[in-house]
């Protein structure tokens, strides 16, 4: 699998300064006080969250990827290779500080650099500088927000209080709500469905219309039926940051799903 630009960073041994001290921002973007190896304290402003962009790629049709910057000053990182296969490639790691405007996503003796701005962060090529050039734009991940429950791919974790393992990542359940045209589509580890949807965020409502599916035959996709069943039953929802329940009037939760930023 080909990988992102990787940068190798030594570390300059700086001589200790004075630095003013300030209580944190607490507002957004939050102010980060961090210290490298223990020689420098260096403080930055990061909007924490997600971020997303679709990077050049030599053989596919770009490399979509969604990052998560976490405010243990940890990272999430999810990408998928455009025009191959589905599979959805994950790593994470931590958060260093290399400058008053960078940040380090170190990942063992991986490390990428990524510039911070209202809103955005931009990858760096190896040199530490920004991309130039026609696809300049392509580098630059804008944040997108984690409220609401359209435009993410919700994964199933639990069916009538059951854990759910796919056999690989692969086959794992899912359904998306596409905001644009007020569609889902699901699959549930063989068959696609497809259909339409209510939705009331207010009230936390929500209702699958007219949905349908492939007939496909499959020996190990044994909790598909009952996953669509599922999605034709729930009227109400409850989000829980990153978790949604999906539920049957006051009845116990029908299906937990976890949330997935890549479209």
């Amino acid at each position: 699998m080909k990988r992102y630009p990787v940068l190798s960073i030594s570390i300059l041994v700086l001589s200790v300064f004075s630095f003013i001290s300030c209580s944190p921002n607490k507002s957004s973007p939050e102010a980060v006080t961090q210290k490298d190896s223990g020689i420098v304290a260096k403080t930055l402003n990061i909007n924490w969250g997600y971020y997303k962009s679709i990077t050049p790629c030599a053989d596919c049709e770009g490399i979509e990827t969604v990052i998560n910057l976490k405010k243990d000053n940890s990272f999430e990182e999810w990408s998928k290779y455009l025009g191959k296969k589905d599979t959805v490639f994950y790593r994470s790691g931590n958060i260093a500080i290399a400058d008053n405007t960078t940040i380090q996503l170190i990942e063992g003796a991986d490390t990428t650099l990524f510039h911070i701005s209202t809103s955005a962060i931009t990858m760096l090529d190896k040199t530490g500088d920004k991309v130039t050039g026609a696809l300049a734009d392509k580098y630059i991940f804008k944040q997108i927000s984690s409220n609401g429950i359209t435009n993410k791919y919700w994964v199933l974790k639990e069916l009538n209080r059951q854990p759910v393992t796919a056999p690989n990542k692969s086959q794992a359940a899912y359904f998306i709500l596409n905001e644009a045209d007020t569609t889902v589509k699901g699959y549930g580890g063989c068959n696609i469905l497809f259909g339409k949807y209510e939705l009331n965020e207010a009230a936390s409502r929500i209702r699958f219309l007219n949905t349908a599916a492939t007939q496909r035959a499959c020996i190990d996709a044994h909790y598909e039926t009952d996953f669509f069943n599922v999605l034709n039953t729930a009227d109400n929802y409850n989000l829980v940051g990153d978790t949604l329940f999906l539920n049957k009037a006051r009845m116990a939760p029908l299906a937990r799903f976890e949330a997935a930023y890549l479209q």
